[in-house]
């Protein structure tokens, strides 16, 4: 079966028109077996922004059909 591979970002930040920017922090998938994510990748440590408070959200984006694992 072949598995869905989703690009794993960290919001951090806001731009000018409120959305938040998005860093790439390496690639996930999820376990056929039960059901958990496998990360691949380096999670950052949380950092505090004056401005925009703690940096906690973590996305998953599916991946598009020509990037590579």
């Amino acid at each position: 079966m072949d598995k869905k591979i989703f690009d794993v970002s960290v919001a951090y930040g806001k731009k000018d028109d409120g959305k938040p920017y998005w860093q790439k922090i390496g690639t996930a998938f999820i376990d056929d077996n039960g059901g958990n994510v496998i990360f691949n990748g380096c999670l950052p440590l949380p950092t505090y922004d004056e401005k925009y408070g703690l940096r906690t959200s973590v996305n998953l984006f599916p991946r598009k059909e020509k990037d590579s694992f």
